[in-house]
């Protein structure tokens, strides 16, 4: 529960710092692959695929 908490924490953060939501979208979305990437890479199963 606390993880969420934090999460929704920085999304609201996030919101404040980028008044654009389509900005917003995309940098959640950035930060989503970064994340997925990241994942992979620990999995040792990395493309490069855009």
């Amino acid at each position: 529960m606390r993880k969420k908490l934090t999460f929704n924490y920085l999304i609201s953060e996030e919101k404040l710092r980028l008044k654009n939501d389509d900005d917003f979208l995309l940098a959640m979305e950035k930060r989503i692959e970064e994340r997925h990437a990241k994942k992979l890479k620990a999995q040792g199963d990395v493309t490069n695929e855009i």
